[in-house]
């Protein structure tokens, strides 16, 4: 049986995670981008790639997504779980596809509902699993957006120094962001032409997390 922690909020535990021995025994999973992770980021960066914090899985082809659709414009989300299927499609793993996995776990008639999900997933800044922390690391954010009753989704992406403070139409922002998280880095946009998770950034010699 896994030793578990009482805390309140991820960034007690921050340092126990980066340590893998340590966060299978106390059962922390790491939701933030290390400093060799952010070196592997800022190459794809100058090389024009943009790379999706996280490993292969629903939340990099969600963002992938987005960004294939275009960034800092809202998308139907019936649209981007269209673009989502594609992506995961195209996304192999050890076994089958991203996509196998999601519709296993969701089915066949999949709601373009779950994209506002996994989009409110990524809402969240703190507390103990704060699954967002990686994209406002990299200055972007994921908006939840009502227009004339229809649910639509962005990518945003914000400077350095603005604070990540990602807007949901339908409910209160997610109750566990007790503060938000001023961007510290950057890409410029302009000129990337595809994009790429973490661990396949080539030359990356950082653990998949």
């Amino acid at each position: 049986m896994k030793n578990t922690l009482v805390k309140e909020n991820y960034s007690d535990v921050k340092r126990m995670a980066e340590r893998s021995k340590a966060s299978l025994v106390l059962g922390v999973r790491k939701h933030h981008l290390t400093e060799c992770e952010i070196r592997c980021l800022e190459k794809a960066w100058g090389e024009g790639v943009w790379v999706a914090p996280y490993r292969k899985g629903t939340r990099s082809c969600f963002l992938g997504a987005l960004w294939e659709l275009g960034v800092n414009q809202p998308h139907d989300c019936e649209k981007v779980l269209e673009r989502f299927k594609q992506v995961a499609a195209e996304t192999k793993l050890k076994r089958g596809t991203v996509l196998d996995s999601f519709l296993k776990r969701n089915g066949e008639d999949a709601s373009p509902r779950l994209m506002m999900g996994v989009a409110r997933e990524l809402q969240r800044l703190t507390g103990m699993h704060p699954y967002g922390l990686k994209l406002a690391q990299v200055g972007m954010q994921v908006n939840i957006l009502d227009l004339e009753g229809k649910a639509s989704l962005s990518l945003q992406t914000l400077g350095i120094g603005e604070l990540v403070d990602p807007r949901n139409d339908f409910v209160s922002p997610y109750k566990k962001n007790k503060f938000f998280i001023s961007v510290e880095r950057s890409p410029v946009y302009i000129g990337m032409s595809r994009w790429t998770t973490v661990k396949d950034v080539e030359g990356s010699e950082c653990d998949e997390n």
